[in-house]
């Protein structure tokens, strides 16, 4: 069933909207884990936990630019993308992916 394009361009920008919300809590969430373990001496546990909020940060961001880029594919051309963007990243604080 085709959509409208009226209905497209919601369901794209709801998109855009809930990987950029998840991108700025990653993004918070690396800075909060950033200046709880360096203001102190760093240790192995605090290294691992600013990698894995870093990753889950870059994750998010690389979701939220997918997401728009496939958007301003569809406005530039009228294409849907067939590309998937709803892989969810990783709310912070849970492991990322394959590290279990």
């Amino acid at each position: 069933m085709s959509q409208s394009p009226q209905d497209l361009d919601r369901i794209w920008r709801e998109r855009i909207l809930a990987a950029r919300k998840r991108y700025e809590n990653a993004a918070q969430a690396f800075r909060a884990i950033w200046g709880e373990h360096f203001d102190g001496k760093l240790t192995t546990d605090g290294r691992f936990a600013i990698q894995q909020a870093g990753k889950i940060e870059s994750d998010a961001l690389a979701e939220y630019i997918r997401a728009l880029k496939a958007y301003t594919e569809l406005m530039l051309t009228g294409r849907v993308p067939d590309q998937p963007v709803d892989r969810k990243a990783p709310e912070p604080g849970s492991p990322p992916e394959g590290s279990k």
